[in-house]
């Protein structure tokens, strides 16, 4: 799963011409900074449903733009 948080930051600077910092971000959100941090980093195993909300209303998103399902390749069946 790729999520698209960076990306979504990035634009919503450039729409409003303002950083976008973490501490803000978990002030407008109610997300906590390091759950933030785990999300830029790409260290979530578990998307908590409370999180993406947040993240959705305040970047006025829909989930399919802030989470990408993308499959993990897998081995190549073998013969017998």
């Amino acid at each position: 799963m790729l999520n698209r948080l960076p990306a979504l930051i990035g634009k919503k600077q450039n729409e409003t011409n303002a950083v976008i910092d973490v501490s803000a971000l978990s002030e407008a959100t109610g997300v906590s900074r390091t759950t933030i941090y785990n999300w830029l980093e790409g260290k979530m195993r578990r998307f908590d449903a409370d999180t993406i909300e947040a993240f959705c209303a305040y970047f006025g998103c829909n989930v399919g733009d802030l989470l990408i399902y993308e499959p993990k390749e897998s081995p190549e069946p073998t013969s017998n």
